[in-house]
């Protein structure tokens, strides 16, 4: 339970909030359930219960859901999916926490990145940007002489986030004590069951993450003059020479256990002035189309920028250009193919997406078996320029991957679904085919996103025997969002069938209730 104080709505905008939730939600790592859509179509209704639940003393967070992220070294990490109420709140109190703190904190040159956006009616809480100067001071300080460098992160950094030292990082920066209080419980409500630190995925969790945190680590090595600077957990110290760096790092590892962190070793070097040189020279030789290229189209890979707004800064010139670039890039990036460099192929995809061409399909398709943690970036870009020509030849490699015993993250699966359902590639799915995907959809043992997915490819071209065995799950389902990927998919059926199941779900809570409301404005009941 949260004791929330009295007048908690005074000090928070629920609606800023939630138009910031509403837009940090393109790079969720899930698809987005419908009932955020739902509730976009009814903001204010759904703001005025939540308000109402916060000053009512009703307000009880839900159990955050964790989905298991591959990474490219295929370790995973774990996403924590919020309830939309908790998200919205989440997301309210860091808005206050940040308007009080970000002045307080550290910027460039120590702390690159994550900057707060300083206009309070903006949708956008962060700005992107910061990677590319942070790898830029390494050369300007071997420049500078300090030749010799120290690389280093921090292991499972989130994760390892105490809430409690979170608080007195917060209240260190002037922060309101009800404020951070509320803040600290509902994130130790969040860990009740599974340690996840903070929900990974998420702008609060990313600015608390990346400026927060660590201030007091940052500060201390800051006065113990060393040439320290950071993005998130990535961690560089510049000197002129290798005793220096060797106590630099001593430094930090004590600064890092003092807030429950530590080093991790493997990815923890001192580098010479020579290997340092070749570090940056190897960097600036093998990339330097690729810096033409990020200087062309704002590539950052922690950037929120979309292919439509890129496109449109782009002239026609810059469009032919840049896709020469990525060619070249792409081919460079995927070698022969024994093992194609991950951040490489996810640049060279991410720039093809933005510009929507066609360049990068072929290898985007290989990919999908190849890089698992890229699934959800080629699956965009796949969808994005699918057309009825290539359409089968996507479905035929999305189905084949899907159905292999190698594919083992559900994360993936879900992706894959996600990409089963673009229009021109559903229509191509073979009764075999959706007889499978039917059967994900029931199978309790698959994880919920997994399912919400087949449940939406179904309510697409599912027939109406498998929507009504569908309708029939509902009542004895426990996931929220499973059951309201129903509601959506039986929309299909009859209107009087439709109408009937809708009466028997309304009232079980405000979110469903939504939902259905939301489905009958447009179905137009």
């Amino acid at each position: 339970m949260i004791d929330v104080p009295s007048r908690l709505t005074e000090l928070i905008d629920l609606p800023r909030a939630w138009r910031r939730v509403w837009r940090d939600r393109s790079t969720d790592f899930v698809v987005p359930p419908l009932a955020y859509t739902a509730i976009n179509a009814r903001a204010d209704e759904f703001l005025a219960l939540l308000g109402a639940e916060l000053d009512s003393g009703r307000y009880r967070p839900s159990s955050v859901r964790v989905f298991e992220v591959p990474k490219p070294n295929h370790t995973t990490r774990p996403a924590g999916i919020l309830d939309i109420k908790d998200r919205i709140l989440y997301q309210a109190l860091v808005d206050r926490v940040a308007a009080v703190a970000d002045s307080k904190l550290l910027r460039e040159p120590t702390v690159f990145g994550f900057r707060v956006n300083t206009d309070d009616d903006s949708d956008r809480f962060l700005l992107p940007g910061g990677f590319s100067e942070f790898r830029e001071r390494v050369a300007v300080e071997h420049t500078s002489g300090h030749s010799y460098l120290l690389e280093s992160d921090i292991s499972a950094y989130f994760e390892c986030i105490e809430p409690r030292i979170l608080q007195e990082a917060v209240l260190d920066l002037g922060v309101n004590a009800s404020l951070a209080e509320v803040l600290t419980r509902l994130l130790e409500h969040w860990n009740r069951l599974i340690p996840i630190g903070l929900p990974q995925g998420a702008w609060p969790s990313d600015f608390l993450g990346a400026r927060v945190y660590l201030d007091r680590v940052d500060k201390a090595m800051l006065l113990k003059r060393h040439r320290f600077f950071r993005y998130s957990d990535d961690i560089r110290v510049a000197a002129k020479s290798r005793l220096a760096l060797r106590l630099a790092l001593k430094d930090l590892v004590v600064q890092l256990r003092a807030v429950g962190l530590h080093v991790q070793s493997a990815k923890t070097k001192i580098l010479g002035p020579q290997a340092t040189e070749r570090s940056i020279r190897r960097l600036h030789e093998r990339l330097a189309r690729r810096e033409d290229l990020a200087q062309l189209l704002d590539l950052d890979p922690y950037g929120y920028t979309s292919a439509e707004e890129t496109l449109l800064e782009l002239t026609e010139t810059e469009i032919t250009q840049s896709e020469s670039l990525l060619d070249a890039l792409m081919e460079e990036a995927y070698g022969d193919g024994s093992a194609p460099d991950f951040e490489l192929c996810r640049t060279c995809i991410t720039g093809y997406r933005r510009i929507k061409s066609v360049g990068g399909l072929d290898k985007a398709i290989i990919l999908l078996s190849k890089l698992p943690a890229m699934t959800r970036d080629l699956v965009r870009y796949l969808r994005l320029i699918c057309a009825s020509e290539t359409a089968t030849r996507i479905k035929n490699s999305a189905i084949s991957v899907l159905r292999h015993n190698a594919t083992i993250y559900g994360w993936q699966k879900h992706w894959l679904l996600y990409l089963l359902n673009a229009p021109p590639i559903s229509s191509r799915l073979s009764p075999g085919e959706l007889e499978y995907i039917f059967g994900l959809s029931v199978d309790r043992n698959v994880e919920w996103p997994v399912r919400v997915m087949a449940i939406r490819v179904l309510g697409t071209r599912g027939d109406d025997a498998k929507l009504r065995e569908l309708k029939n799950l509902y009542e004895g389902e426990s996931d929220v969002d499973v059951r309201h990927a129903v509601l959506a998919a039986i929309s299909r059926l009859s209107r009087p069938q439709v109408r009937s199941f809708y009466r028997l779900c309304e009232g079980a809570d405000s979110q469903t209730d939504i939902v259905i409301a939301y489905q009958k404005g447009r179905l137009s009941m």
